[in-house]
């Protein structure tokens, strides 16, 4: 198959090994064949809401060899992986990954990991892990084709809440202050920022001043490299 994105790739490089991967949202199929050709796991599940894009994804594997070591389904979240040991779940916001999550708690506890990447509102996933049970194991951000892309590794365990910055960028990505982090802060900050100064008739003073907050946490970070 062709190189992956360097966003997949990291996802795929952060999932441990595993028996039965589900690649949740599979969309064409491109990291459910990835998941397969570099031996992530022994069979994978491909799971999207969509049953177009579900035919597109069987087509790929179809077409590589790999069908007979996946199984497709038309379905919401976490409906049919219930023997899944690893997860993928990719191109969707942060508030959707907590609502699959939700949904699927009762199988987080078999999972050897799952990799999240929330497309906006990462904040919303990180609050959500002490109730979910998971934990940030490791987390990367990647810069790729002028966007941001979150990827977080999570665990079954307990998660301390997070606290200030860390609830935006991870705890990981606190500790590793890398550049591309530091530059990742900067441009929420300039998102939030654009928030405060023109809000929308549906934002209201909690959500302004939410968003506040969140600015003050993301400044008291980069001030720490001043």
């Amino acid at each position: 198959m062709k190189p992956l994105t360097k966003r997949l790739q990291t996802a795929l490089d952060l999932l441990p090994a595993c028996r039965l991967a589900a690649d949740i949202g599979c969309d064409h199929g491109i990291a459910a064949e990835a998941l397969l050709c570099q031996r992530k796991c022994q069979k994978v599940l491909a799971c999207d809401i969509s049953a177009p894009s579900l035919e597109k994804a069987k087509a790929r594997l179809t077409r590589a060899g790999l069908a007979a070591h996946a199984e497709f389904f038309c379905c919401d979240g976490l409906a049919k992986a219930n023997e899944a040991d690893g997860a993928l779940l990719l191109g969707m916001g942060g508030r959707t990954i907590v609502e699959i999550l939700q949904k699927g708690r009762s199988l987080l506890p078999q999972m050897r990991g799952l990799v999240a990447g929330p497309a906006g509102h990462a904040e919303a996933l990180y609050r959500a892990l002490p109730a979910l049970g998971l934990r940030v194991e490791d987390e990367r951000i990647v810069w790729e084709n002028g966007r941001f892309f979150p990827l977080v590794l999570l665990v079954p365990g307990t998660q301390r809440p997070l606290l200030g910055a860390a609830e935006e960028l991870g705890p990981v990505n606190c500790q590793r202050r890398d550049e591309t982090t530091l530059r990742y802060a900067a441009w929420l900050c300039r998102v939030l920022e654009k928030t405060l100064r023109v809000p929308g008739a549906s934002r209201t003073a909690a959500h302004q001043e939410e968003a506040a907050g969140r600015l003050a946490c993301l400044h008291a970070f980069l001030e720490e490299e001043r």
